[in-house]
């Protein structure tokens, strides 16, 4: 639960309560009771447009009874670092926090989980053999060069073999197989783009 006493920021009320309610806290489940919540407090105002951030480490635990002497150690938000909000000179943020125990059953705030995918490794060739022989190597206008510019993701690069720039595969991980680089007529034969069966880019956000 968020009980929101001022919020000047441009991020509305609920986008704000469901970006809180994400927020990882660390905290031993053993060590509350049943039922038992955790109250935090959030109280920023930006002076300065340098400090218009407002990150998880900014949520102050407010204990209640003896929680104090029972809770150890002190709850906080698992990274300091989350950003929750962005705030301009005179925005502020005056909020309580009210933390429960739960499973992801009843909410994905409450599963240690995260968002994971996978690719197949790109496996790029460059065929030299159908690149223009006429055209000078050093020019803006040479395939080599145009390889390197029809890319968005900078998976090519110039390297000077012998005095003449060439074309190569850099960077091969960051190809999302958009075909750039052979949608122009004739590249598809320049240009081989392939997935490797047997490698994987595995990716967890």
């Amino acid at each position: 639960t968020v009980l929101i006493e001022m919020n000047s920021s441009i991020i509305q009320d609920e986008v704000l309560a469901h970006r809180l309610g994400l927020v990882p806290i660390n905290v031993d489940p053993d060590a509350l009771k049943e039922n038992e919540s955790l109250r935090f407090k959030l109280d920023y105002k930006c002076q300065s447009k340098n400090d218009g951030n407002v990150y998880s480490k900014n949520l102050i635990w407010v204990p209640d009874n003896d929680q104090a002497d029972r809770i150890s150690p002190t709850p906080a938000a698992i990274h300091d670092d989350i950003l929750i909000a962005k705030l301009v000179p005179g925005q502020e943020i005056t909020l309580e926090m009210i933390c429960v125990k739960g499973i992801g059953k009843d909410h994905a705030k409450f599963s240690p989980v995260c968002t994971s995918s996978y690719r197949a490794m790109p496996e790029i060739e460059i065929n030299r053999e159908n690149f223009s022989k006429t055209s000078d190597s050093s020019s803006d206008l040479s395939d080599d060069k145009k390889l390197v510019a029809s890319c968005p993701m900078k998976v090519f690069d110039i390297e000077d073999i012998g005095g003449k720039p060439r074309a190569k595969v850099a960077n091969p991980r960051r190809c999302t197989m958009c075909r750039e680089c052979i949608r122009a007529p004739g590249w598809e034969n320049k240009v081989r783009l392939m997935r490797k069966s047997n490698h994987f880019i595995f990716t967890v956000e």
